[in-house]
């Protein structure tokens, strides 16, 4: 469970605190590979935007559970995403693990893997790998390593009033 946990998913979702939840989310990028289907991992759940595969009972969906993606960001021991700024920094901030999707065509994609690297447990998958769902033994080995001790503090907005501060002044 992540630090900051709001325990909105457990409690939608009436799971115990043994269960380990895995948030599925790739925004609104067309093309970026979702996985087909995810891997049955012992004591996890899988919590994704919409499921086509809901006949399993360890897949539920944020709509079912009435939940939108920005309140469920802090409730995940993992993320499964792709280099991005909104979901990686929400993740990082809150304390959660990030499986990252490579992205090779994204220019920032190695500075967020650089800032992740600091802040927070994450690795990455090739997007072939993420596509097929073969992501198991990544989310497992994951799972398996410790949280940072000390969080980064969410400063953009102070950092970007400074700028135009100073800009307003000149």
């Amino acid at each position: 469970m992540a630090p900051n946990s709001l325990g909105v998913i457990r409690k939608r979702a009436n799971l115990s605190d043994e269960t380990r939840i895995i948030v599925v989310g790739f925004g609104g990028i067309q093309g970026v590979g979702r996985p087909k289907s995810l891997p049955k991992i012992k004591n996890t759940v899988w919590l994704t935007k919409q499921s086509d595969q809901a006949n399993r009972p360890d897949i539920h969906s944020l709509s079912d559970l009435g939940v939108q993606f920005y309140e469920a960001i802090s409730d995940p021991d993992l993320v499964v995403t792709k280099p991005g700024y909104g979901t990686i920094v929400e993740a990082a901030c809150q304390g959660t693990r990030v499986l990252l999707q490579e992205r090779p065509d994204w220019l920032e994609t190695e500075i967020v893997k650089f800032w992740l690297n600091e802040v927070t447990s994450f690795a990455s998958i090739s997007a072939a790998a993420m596509e097929a769902g073969d992501i198991g033994d990544a989310v497992q080995r994951l799972l398996e390593r410790s949280l940072p001790t000390s969080l980064p503090a969410p400063s953009g907005a102070d950092e970007a009033a400074a700028i135009i501060k100073d800009l307003a002044r000149n």
